[in-house]
């Protein structure tokens, strides 16, 4: 009977067990208890079912150069206009200024297919530098201006500067024509190079997933790419639950998500809150802080399986809910096996090729769920070789 793996799939996670035996010296997984329907179906092929949904119409190639084209025209589309807007307005806190004239004081209605009309004062204005005279209407340089729910409230701003009164332009000493009302920069441009940053770390996360699924499918590495530590005494195998690139991205991305949908609810017209200002410093210390946090985990090898041949020990990663390393003889060492884990979602279902290591009086202990079924072959038949269990040819 088999040893019952730990819980490692989460809600919704059904694992079919197999048994793992050797074939041409490489563990193969074999129907065994199998609960799936689906698995039980001979009708349907197992590679139809455990076909990776991301390359089910498309090959690996031609996701990766869509996804650097997508991720090229995001940049060129969204985060050139912020960037460049960022630096115009920064750059025109510098201005000088002069005193001019209100031509024009009106009130714009914008219309909104999903929500209620807003309403938004617009200028026109005129003044002279060295005795020539311009004409603008230039609130800021990305033609954001305030804008308001009730006409009432963006009349009365409005009315505040009749036509004829007095207002304060801000222009380019090297291009007069070239003025505004309002330099500097306000929360609502903050809010911009979040969206953008947070956009940029999606496209990053699904170009690297997909950068790994060409690499596993097309390139065979010793211990199914799992990176290994050779020392004078012990071998080492770095084996994270989570890979440390989607863990960064991840950290950088939740406090990104949190500062773009609370910001606005704190955006003034003026310039920059304190809001913001904390804002940035929490996604900063957040984002470096949690990456350095992670990089120190790594660097301390808590997640590394320790192989200790003249020992003849094993200690187990402090991962899948080991809090404590576990140190095991080779002896007490009875198999190590390949587990199969479907995972359903609305979204569909995909399958994972988890390695347990069967110990004798003790609840298989997981080390470590990969994607691809001969990645996980290979680090199964690389530790079986380096525990002993694999048999004379």
């Amino acid at each position: 009977m088999p040893v019952p793996s730990p819980s490692s799939g989460g809600p919704g996670a059904v694992r079919a067990a197999h048994n793992s035996h050797l074939k041409n010296g490489h563990p193969e997984l074999v129907e065994g208890s199998v609960h799936d329907e689906a698995l039980q179906n001979p009708a349907t092929p197992l590679n139809a079912m455990t076909k990776d949904p991301l390359f089910k119409f498309f090959s690996p190639a031609v996701i990766a150069v869509f996804l650097v084209l997508i991720f090229g025209f995001a940049n060129w589309f969204l985060a050139g206009p912020v960037i460049q807007n960022l630096r115009l307005q920064y750059k025109a806190k510098s201005y000088p200024h002069v005193w001019g004239f209100v031509t024009s004081s009106e009130v714009l209605t914008r219309h909104h297919s999903k929500s209620p009309d807003s309403y938004q004062p617009d200028y026109t204005y005129r003044y002279e530098i060295n005795g020539r005279a311009y004409v603008g209407a230039q609130f800021r340089y990305d033609d954001y201006a305030p804008s308001y729910s009730t006409s009432d409230n963006a009349y009365r701003v409005a009315g505040r500067h009749p036509p004829g009164s007095p207002i304060k332009i801000y222009y380019n000493p090297k291009d007069p024509g070239d003025s505004l009302l309002q330099p500097g920069l306000i929360t609502s441009d903050i809010t911009g190079v979040f969206a953008v940053s947070a956009i940029n770390l999606f496209f990053l996360y699904l170009l690297l997933e997909v950068l790994q699924r060409i690499d596993e499918r097309t390139q065979t590495r010793e211990a199914g790419g799992v990176k290994i530590i050779s020392g004078f005494s012990e071998t080492r195998a770095r084996l994270p639950r989570y890979r440390p690139v989607n863990v960064m991205i991840s950290i950088f991305a939740a406090p990104l998500a949190i500062a773009i949908w609370a910001i606005p609810y704190y955006a003034d017209r003026d310039g920059l809150i304190p809001t913001t200002y904390i804002a940035i410093a929490i996604t900063l210390i957040i984002g470096v802080g949690g990456c350095l946090i992670q990089g120190l985990i790594l660097w301390s090898g808590s997640q590394d399986l320790i192989i200790k041949p003249v020992e003849r020990t094993i200690e187990l990663p402090l991962t899948f809910k080991r809090w404590k390393r576990m140190i095991v003889p080779f002896s007490d060492i009875t198999s190590v096996s390949l587990e199969k884990v479907r995972r359903s979602s609305r979204y569909g279902t995909v399958y994972t090729y988890a390695s347990d290591l069967h110990i004798r009086q003790h609840a298989a202990q997981r080390l470590v769920d990969m994607k691809n079924e001969k990645r996980a072959e290979s680090f199964v038949a690389w530790l079986r070789l380096q525990l002993g269990l694999v048999p004379d040819a």
